[in-house]
């Protein structure tokens, strides 16, 4: 059985050549900015309407990254014949850097290195506002392959896990409770520390308000690495500058650049959060790592080799679900 793949992403060429090196025989690549007529699945990350049009052979879509554009939801509501499928391995990259924007908030490390830049040694004589992370509980809204490796590393920690995703229960290799989104703001006040790693959706849309904010335990901690719109923008900044937030790690946003040419001056918000000494802020880049085309390319190759052999395509979508 030979299956037809085409690669619409601009890859380097030594990252198409080692994808080409994992392939089985049975797998036929072809690469480039025009699909073949005979493709069976499509890899990209953005696929437009022209891309999906008038093949007759095409059945699936694979995204070689984590999440689903709105665009892409969009234009395979137009396609109910074709699966949507994704990636799964920036999930440890994702919860590595969510850990890593919650140290940095909980241990106000960025006030205390810009304080120690100007020689400053205040902070080590005061009382501390750093929290001890072991024996808190973390609620982690989203509780997919991110949220579940989050919680993992949190239960390492000796935290205590709630995780909230569509429907609760269900199978997880740690200790956690795990409940259904409607059970958020019964939860919310059981925890310290919210965790977001939703997809934007139109049920996910401003979930987290002002309301919501307010009803975690305090100290207040929150870490996004799932979509800005998730949390309402300002009622995000006015909890953290009123203090009804502590602290906040956050590496998604409101506002991106278009174009290269705004890459320099682009305000990720209508509201300074830079001038919050209670923010970390990341560029929206937890995830990107050196390891990053090693990675993809062995997880997308196991994928299509399994489907050449009959096999049912890996990581499948609900596209009506939007993730």
């Amino acid at each position: 059985m030979t299956l037809r793949v085409h690669l619409l992403e601009p890859f380097e060429s030594d990252v198409i050549e080692a994808l080409r090196q994992h392939l089985g025989a049975e797998v036929q690549l072809t690469c480039g900015p025009i699909v073949t007529p005979d493709t069976e699945v499509l890899v990209s990350s953005a696929p437009k309407r022209e891309h999906l049009a008038s093949r007759a052979r095409l059945h699936a879509v694979v995204v070689p990254i984590t999440g689903i554009t709105p665009s892409t939801r969009a234009i395979m509501l137009e396609h109910p014949h074709l699966t949507l499928h994704n990636s799964r391995w920036p999930a440890t990259p994702t919860a590595e850097g969510a850990l890593t924007l919650l140290m940095a908030a909980t241990k106000f490390v960025l006030p205390a290195d810009r304080a120690f830049r100007q020689h400053n040694w205040a902070m080590r004589y005061q009382p501390s506002p750093s929290i001890l992370l072991e024996g808190k509980t973390v609620l982690i809204l989203g509780f997919g392959a991110i949220g579940q490796t989050i919680g993992r590393m949190c239960h390492a920690l000796g935290m205590h896990v709630l995780g909230v995703r569509r429907h609760a229960g269900g199978d997880v290799d740690f200790p956690a409770e795990v409940h259904a989104v409607s059970a958020l703001r019964t939860l919310l006040p059981r925890a310290s520390i919210l965790i977001v790693t939703l997809p934007l959706t139109a049920e996910s849309k401003g979930l987290i308000g002002a309301a919501e904010l307010k009803l975690l335990g305090k100290p207040a901690f929150v870490v996004n690495v799932g979509r800005g719109p998730v949390m309402d923008e300002a009622a995000l900044y006015h909890a953290l500058k009123d203090g009804t937030l502590t602290a906040a790690g956050l590496d998604v946003w409101y506002n991106y650049p278009k174009d290269a040419s705004e890459y320099g001056h682009t305000p990720p918000s209508r509201y300074p959060f830079h001038e919050l000494d209670n923010v970390v802020m990341s560029q929206h880049r937890i995830d990107l790592v050196r390891e990053h085309n090693v990675r993809l390319v062995t997880e997308l190759a196991e994928t299509l080799n399994l489907a050449a052999h009959g096999n049912t395509l890996r990581y499948r979508v609900d596209v009506q679900a939007g993730y």
